[in-house]
């Protein structure tokens, strides 16, 4: 990330400061305290949203929900299955931007049974089904960026144990 550009965490954007901005608010306390407060105003200013069964909960809550089901473009099943029904807060209410469009373009299958076998030619689920993989098979139950598989999992020379170790 450059100094003094731009840069977006979900819809808000987040600014580098420059050098010269840096050297400033070394410079002169009172420009850094300044900017503290500001930017600590802003992060209390989003309370209120996270108080179960408020006014600023619940519409930011609907605000998400809508946007969910206007990015899952109408797909009944997986608004059914990944529009969740919890209050904001933590787990997270919605994924990443672009995330739930990608669920829906043609080349994408989303599964919902769990694997019990992965193949030469895709995997077979919990269901009976069988998938044909052409590309990827993506499993998503969450995310661990400290999980290390317990069974090899190679592709060419490359162990994830080993890379991820």
């Amino acid at each position: 990330m450059q100094p003094g550009s731009q840069h977006y965490l979900g819809s808000k954007a987040i600014r580098i400061p420059t050098d010269e901005e840096r050297q400033r608010s070394a410079e002169e306390p009172d420009h850094l305290l300044a900017y503290r407060e500001t930017v600590e105003r802003g992060n209390s200013s989003i309370l209120p949203f996270f108080i179960k069964g408020g006014n600023a909960n619940s519409n930011f809550r609907n605000h998400t929900l809508n946007n969910m089901k206007g990015e899952l473009a109408g797909n009944k099943e997986l608004q059914e299955k990944l529009i969740p029904t919890f209050a904001l807060g933590c787990p997270r209410l919605s994924p990443g931007a672009g995330c739930l469009e990608a669920l829906g373009e043609p080349n994408v299958q989303v599964v919902f049974s769990g694997v019990i076998e992965v193949t030469d030619q895709g995997c077979k689920c919990e269901d009976g089904s069988e998938h044909q993989v052409p590309d990827m098979l993506i499993c998503a139950t969450g995310f661990g960026a400290s999980y290390r598989p317990r069974l090899p999992i190679v592709a060419g020379d490359k162990n994830l144990q080993d890379v991820w170790g």
